[in-house]
């Protein structure tokens, strides 16, 4: 099944968080960041953790709320997440 990069990227946060501990419960906070005029990329906040997204990076980075980097996740080794019908 193919996805857009955007699924992709939030399948990439959904999924971080929840392997790193955080309840399926908690909401997702997201800040765009921007250099100029320009998308540079994103950050997430969820259950005291952090994760960037920085355009062109194909990886998102978590941290915990310190800033100690947490691990990576490739954007191309996710499969599309399953959706409860």
């Amino acid at each position: 099944m193919l996805f857009t990069a955007a699924e992709a990227l939030h399948n990439a946060v959904v999924t971080g968080f929840r392997q790193l501990g955080v309840e399926e419960s908690e909401a997702i906070r997201q800040n765009v960041l921007l250099r100029g005029d320009r998308l540079a990329g994103y950050r997430f906040f969820c259950g005291g953790l952090q994760a960037e997204w920085w355009s062109g990076a194909g990886e998102v980075v978590f941290f915990d709320a310190d800033g100690k980097r947490l691990r990576a996740v490739g954007l191309a080794t996710l499969e599309p997440m399953r959706h409860a019908a």
